[in-house]
């Protein structure tokens, strides 16, 4: 809203939204505006009460991603050394995953409304997947510094830019380096350098939300990651005009893709996509499997198969959310999604496939209940899903091997933060 202009109503929500997603003003009530309109003049004077919460802010982060869940907790302080900048960090962990970030960033940046951020990371992953294998399979640790670049086109459009300069290192088993399915096998250690470009534009409304990234490294960059990812999502949430006021239906399809263009695609960027897309399943069981081998003490070889991850991954979800008392919101969902692997976007080191895996659609329903944790304003999530569309067959991989891939048939989970 700006002064001498007509009053929009819808802008003001939108406003009002976007400020309290900041997280550092309490919850803004209706007794907190006053619109006194004066229809002689045919002007409006709005006035709206804000009450700051603090330079300080901790808030939970976490839920469930690829590799398990995790739970950690962001701090961040606002204008420590009088340059209206912004320090966070943040601690986030689970059995298989570690990470910590330090960040600053600054609004504002040479006059303009840009942002620019500047982070350092470091993130250790322990994959064990799904219970039918033996794990962990390698162990990976990534560290590096990002810098994000922000420029705000519209009130709800922004453009980032992004570069990223990381080393990863992987440590595969001795006692069983073949049950990584599609590694270069007979190095126990391996480090890699990636030095990545991204860009993407987000369109973020009240009721609407758009989102394209793109990201490529290596080529004139430089390292040793030569790979092109992109992703896309769009969601939208509308409330109900015929059954309750109160309710509002919630909608969201997503795309993540990556691939190779120059050597092999390190294990760790595939897509090992589980219930933040699909709720009901595990790690990896979104995307297809591939056959592993072992050698016993007797010299016989052992077969077996264990997720192979994804390099494309679509997923579309919809639910009917209805608020409780207080706090607390119910949702009905219904989830669709699909992980495929395209071995030619692997490079040379290619995975055996179990064919009959690769691209099948799952599909779980459920209800889900979301309570929003008091002062730091982040909803706890616990669901329980059905999977109405799972794996559950017998796949031969050799002539005295089977292997039943299974999906359960439901699942309690939990998360924190939204889903979309």
């Amino acid at each position: 809203m700006r002064e001498g202009r007509p009053i929009n109503e819808r802008a003001l929500e939108a406003g009002l939204l976007r400020l309290a997603k900041t997280g550092y003003f309490k919850p803004i009530r209706k007794e907190d505006i006053c619109v006194q309109l004066d229809d002689a003049n045919h002007t409006a004077n709005v006035s709206i009460h804000l009450e700051e919460i603090g330079q300080q802010r901790a808030s939970l982060a976490g839920g469930s991603g690829q590799f398990g869940s995790t739970l950690g907790i962001a701090y961040t302080v606002f204008d420590l050394l009088n340059r209206e900048e912004l320090l966070s960090a943040q601690l986030e962990g689970g059995p298989e995953t570690l990470q910590v970030l330090l960040g600053i960033a600054k609004e504002g940046i040479f006059g303009t409304r840009a942002s620019l951020a500047f982070s350092v990371f470091s993130n250790v992953i322990r994959p064990r997947f799904a219970r039918s294998a033996q794990g962990p399979f390698f162990s990976s640790h990534s560290a590096g510094i990002s810098a994000p670049w922000t420029y705000p086109l519209t009130n709800t459009d922004s453009l980032a830019v992004n570069y990223t300069l990381s080393r990863t290192t992987i440590e595969y088993p001795l006692a069983s380096p073949s049950d990584v399915p599609g590694a270069t096998l007979g190095d126990v250690r391996s480090k890699t350098s990636s030095r990545s470009l991204g860009l993407g534009w987000v369109r973020d409304t009240e009721s609407e939300r758009v989102l394209f990234a793109n990201s490529a490294s290596g080529g004139w960059l430089g390292g040793g990651e030569n790979m092109v990812r992109s992703s896309a999502e769009y969601g939208r949430i509308f409330r109900d005009p015929f059954f309750a006021p109160a309710g509002a239906w919630a909608f969201r399809t997503t795309f993540s893709g990556a691939g190779s263009y120059r050597g092999d695609m390190p294990f760790y960027a595939r897509l090992f996509s589980s219930d933040e897309l699909v709720r009901g399943l595990r790690p990896g069981e979104l995307g297809p499997y591939a056959v592993t081998a072992r050698t016993a003490t007797n010299g016989a070889t052992i077969y077996s198969a264990s997720p192979a991850g994804a390099n494309l991954a679509t997923a579309a979800n919809a639910e009917y959310r209805i608020p409780l008392a207080g706090r607390t919101e119910a949702a009905a969902f219904f989830d669709l999604g699909s992980g495929l692997l395209l071995p030619n976007w692997l490079g040379p080191a290619k995975p055996i496939l179990l064919g009959a895996t690769n691209g099948v659609l799952h599909g779980s329903a459920g209800i889900e209940l979301r309570w929003t944790v008091p002062g730091v304003q982040v909803p706890v999530r616990a669901y329980y899903a059905v999977n109405v569309l799972r794996m559950n067959r017998f796949i031969s991989l050799s002539e005295n091997s089977l292997f039943h891939v299974h999906n359960r048939f439901s699942a309690f989970g939990w998360g924190l933060g939204t889903l979309f």
